[in-house]
């Protein structure tokens, strides 16, 4: 009866709806499945109390008082501030001690980095300077070239997107095909002409 009694004064002393949020953070981590969940997904401003309260009878059969009560006081830790083109331009800044002139060749990509977290960054950069090896698929053999270096010197970023052309392969010649031109005209002098006629005649 004594335990019945003092698991009553527990759950009257820790219930309290102004906590809903924090309690149900710890049942969660508590319990993977539970009846009370159904209830909870369609908790509203006139059955939040209760439901506190039945959340609180179920942590202490599992967890202590003093275990909600310390989660009670934990700061819920704010959702990350979305990353932003200056904040990818200062990571590559303090990473790769890029300039003025890197960041401009990379001023068309860093906007796509911007849902990136720092190591899906710094690998794209590096796989760019060629500081991860490409296998090439013609020859077996791995190379690494450095396209920010090439837009610095260029002033130009180069477009990753086109296929590039080998070295020793030179590019196709298209050929127009257009009309044969006609053979030009002889003019005869007038007086070979007349010459002409009298050898042709009879006499």
């Amino acid at each position: 009866m004594r335990k019945f009694t003092e698991r009553n004064d527990q759950i009257v002393r820790l219930k309290n709806p102004a906590f809903f949020d924090k309690d149900l953070e710890l049942f969660k981590k508590k319990f993977q499945i539970h009846p009370l969940f159904n209830q909870l997904a369609n908790v509203n401003q006139f059955n939040k109390a209760k439901l506190d309260a039945l959340m609180i009878t179920a942590l202490l059969d599992i967890t202590s008082p003093d275990e909600i009560l310390e989660n009670r006081t934990k700061e819920i830790q704010p959702d990350p501030e979305p990353r932003t083109e200056a904040d990818i331009q200062k990571l590559l800044v303090e990473h790769f001690d890029f300039d003025e002139k890197d960041l401009t060749a990379l001023s068309e990509i860093v906007p796509l980095w911007i849902d990136k977290t720092e190591e899906e960054i710094i690998y794209a950069v590096e796989k760019l300077m060629g500081q991860v090896p490409e296998q090439s698929t013609s020859t077996g053999t791995t190379t690494a070239t450095n396209p920010i270096a090439d837009a610095t010197a260029t002033g130009q970023a180069k477009d990753v997107t086109q296929p590039e052309v080998p070295a020793n392969e030179a590019p196709k010649e298209t050929t127009e095909i257009g009309t044969p031109e006609a053979p030009p005209k002889v003019k005869v002098p007038a007086d070979k002409k007349k010459g002409a006629k009298k050898k042709s005649s009879p006499k």
